[in-house]
């Protein structure tokens, strides 16, 4: 049996302030109501950390990856974004510090109006 990747998930959390627990139980509660018991068996999810910029690093498997991606959409509040996947860990911080998030967007966004 061959073994299935594992895909890195940055997740944004807009205009909440949660605790790893509390997003994992959002993302498994309206998993297991869209796809039910089969859905979490096929593409479990990990939030593993909170990155000090804000967003959470979760995993979950490549064949897993669209349904998460539509569990994210399903979920009306708190909005969650997924802003990047990649096949590993150390790749999706590369990128995470090139990348700004919505938060960091807004401020700058509001900085200008301002000025």
């Amino acid at each position: 049996m061959k073994k299935e990747k594992d895909r890195w998930l940055a997740i944004e959390v807009i205009d909440e302030n949660l605790s790893r627990e509390e997003l994992t139980k959002i993302l498994r509660e309206k998993f297991y109501e869209l796809f039910g018991t089969f859905g979490v068996i096929v593409a479990p999810i990990y939030v593993l950390e909170r990155d000090p910029r804000g967003y959470f690093i979760a995993k979950t498997t490549s064949a897993g990856l669209d349904m998460i991606r539509t569990c994210c959409l399903f979920i009306q509040k708190p909005q969650i974004n997924i802003i990047l996947v990649s096949g590993t860990l150390k790749k999706l911080r590369e990128k995470m510090k090139e990348r700004k998030l919505w938060k960091e967007i807004c401020k700058e966004l509001m900085n200008k109006t301002n000025s």
